[in-house]
């Protein structure tokens, strides 16, 4: 099969109803989901079952085509998926307005709410469809609400101290453009990497054995 399970995809927007795509003709229900990016849910042995439409219609190649995976410039936490903080931060790069319930994140243009997603339940979600709704804010929504809650949290951050004296001069700083570090201050930039994941200490331990970091004072980052 052309596409995986997990792969996001477009129906094509010259879709005819009433034609056959190799096993299966366009209804009037399918022809609504022309040129929305979608996201493939199962591989079938004659076609694909995607998320939005609640696997109702079996879809075939034929009538989807490739997108980019990614369609922000964020750090993503694989498979498409977006934390709670990169959602938020995403949206109000495009212009929007967030506010955060205890059930639901809900995205607002000029006051008046044109999504709203589940934060305690994933694929919920819903879109008031006009012209406000972008192909990237649709897209963003649909990416999010199928992140799986623990994935929406993000992983905690912290500065590695070299535990001598106290100093605040003394932190562990990783080389952005080559396989070395130095120590210094704890100023994070495009020179210096200093805020570290637990995933990403492991990392460090193997790319720098000299160092012990089990022995280096870890301060989490307040943000």
């Amino acid at each position: 099969m052309k596409y995986k399970e997990g792969d996001s995809v477009k129906i094509k927007n010259d879709l005819i109803v009433g034609k056959m795509y190799d096993y299966f003709k366009v209804s009037d229900k399918m022809n609504e989901w022309r040129n929305r990016t979608v996201i493939i849910d199962a591989v079938l042995d004659n076609g694909y079952l995607i998320d939005t439409d609640t696997h109702y219609h079996t879809w075939t190649g034929a009538m989807l085509e490739p997108v980019e995976t990614h369609i922000c410039d964020c750090k993503c936490t694989g498979k498409g998926y977006l934390t709670t903080k990169q959602f938020i931060q995403e949206i109000e790069k495009n212009g929007f307005r967030t506010a955060k319930t205890e059930n639901a994140i809900i995205i607002k243009h000029k006051n008046i709410w044109v999504s709203r997603i589940s934060v305690n339940n994933t694929n919920s979600f819903g879109v008031l469809i006009d012209e406000t709704i972008s192909d990237e804010l649709f897209d963003l929504c649909i990416r999010y609400a199928r992140t799986p809650l623990e994935k929406r949290v993000d992983e905690k951050q912290y500065y590695l101290r070299f535990n001598r004296d106290g100093s605040n001069l003394l932190f562990f700083k990783e080389s952005q453009f080559n396989n070395s570090f130095t120590i210094g201050d704890n100023i994070d930039s495009k020179n210096y990497k200093t805020k570290f994941t637990e995933s990403e200490i492991v990392e460090l331990q193997v790319k720098f054995p000299e160092i012990n970091f089990t022995e280096l004072e870890r301060i989490e980052v307040c943000e």
